[in-house]
């Protein structure tokens, strides 16, 4: 976030094709990466979980899904 000064899930909300597909993307790196280093809870009691993810063949199996993705 502190690269790119943005937060990035409104994005992801976004995309409307695929969506499982991308899920099951989503999951899996993240359940490779470990538990989040930042997370935070917002004033609804949301959790919010962010991970760093510099594996260069997740950072590329993400991109993919998400150039592929349709958006509406």
């Amino acid at each position: 976030m502190q690269t790119i000064d943005h937060l990035l899930s409104p994005v992801l909300l976004l995309q409307t094709e695929k969506a499982d597909e991308l899920q099951t993307a989503l999951t899996k790196v993240i359940e490779q990466a470990g538990p989040a280093p930042v997370t935070d809870q917002d004033q609804a009691g949301r959790l919010h979980e962010v991970w760093s993810i510099s594996d260069p063949a997740a950072v590329a199996e993400l991109t993919l899904w998400l150039a592929a993705a349709t958006w509406s």
